[in-house]
C-alpha cells in the first residue's frame, strides 16, 4: 500500500541524503529508505536546512539534495531521475 502525505510538510530522507517538500495527498517516493516527516509546509528550504543544521550538526544538512514533490507526476519524475524500478525495492 502506498503512503500518501497527510498535509504538506517536509520530509527527510537519511539514506538518499534528500529532504523534499511533499504535497498533502502525494505518494511518498517508492526508494531505499525512510521518509521522515521534518517540518511543516509553510517555511522555506533553507529555513528548513538550518533547523535540520542546528539539529542534527552531524548530518550535513547544507549537503542535502531538495525536491518538491506536489504532485504524483512529481513524484513519478523524483523515482525516475534516481532509477528506481518497482520490482527492485523491498517492501
Amino acid at each position: 500500500m502506498d503512503r500518501r502525505a497527510p498535509r504538506t510538510t517536509y520530509y527527510l530522507n537519511r539514506e538518499l541524503r534528500y529532504f523534499a517538500l511533499i504535497a498533502r495527498g502525494v505518494r511518498l517516493p517508492r526508494t531505499a529508505g525512510v521518509w521522515v516527516p521534518i517540518g511543516d509546509g509553510e517555511s522555506a528550504p533553507w529555513e528548513v536546512t538550518e533547523l535540520l543544521r542546528l539539529a542534527y550538526p552531524n548530518l550535513g544538512a547544507d549537503e542535502l539534495a531538495f525536491a518538491a514533490l506536489l504532485t504524483v507526476f512529481d513524484a513519478e519524475e523524483f523515482e525516475n531521475e534516481l532509477g528506481v524500478v518497482p520490482s527492485a525495492i523491498a517492501r
